[in-house]
């Protein structure tokens, strides 16, 4: 399901990736964030997470790409992922511009709609779709929590909360 992200963060081993950036789409809820986290720490990257909540002005995004190209204190790269991003305007996607040509950090861009992103920027990048949990994918991490918790819950009952669940 994710080797094409584990393929794009390896391509920052030997180089660049041929594609850039990394764009993850998905419902709400069903795990983008954690996978851009994940596979970056996985890959010994440090990253930083830019969300709604902090500031998004062209400013801002100029002092984040900068301290996305710079190490951490003991030398470790950084990986920009930035959530939300309904409120970019033009401005703020021209920002974008030096950052795609040069490829100089891993850049994931994590969005519940791909339109929210400009074509320009979408031709170039890598597309990956996160599908909401399957009623059995629910129901098989319902069942491992429930033995490693020692819950008492049935089958019928864990099968039943996998059926009314969208998300994780």
């Amino acid at each position: 399901k994710f080797a094409p992200v584990k393929a794009w963060f390896d391509g920052f081993t030997v180089g660049k990736p041929s594609v850039y950036p990394l764009i993850i789409v998905g419902d709400a809820g069903v795990g983008k964030s954690t996978i851009a986290t994940a596979y970056a720490e996985q890959q010994g990257f440090d990253p930083i997470i830019s969300t709604a909540e902090k500031e998004r002005h062209t400013d801002a995004l100029k002092r984040l790409f900068g301290d996305s190209r710079m190490p951490t204190f003991f030398g470790q790269r950084r990986c920009l992922i930035i959530e939300d991003l309904k409120s970019f305007g033009k401005r703020e996607w021209s920002q974008f511009d030096e950052p795609l040509k040069n490829k100089s950090f891993p850049l994931i861009l994590i969005t519940t709609n791909e339109a929210e992103i400009p074509w320009r920027v979408r031709k170039q990048g890598l597309i990956h779709r996160v599908d909401p949990p399957t009623e059995g994918d629910l129901f098989e991490y319902l069942n491992r929590e429930r033995d490693e918790l020692g819950m008492t819950r049935s089958d019928e009952h864990l099968r039943w909360i996998a059926s009314a669940s969208t998300t994780w």
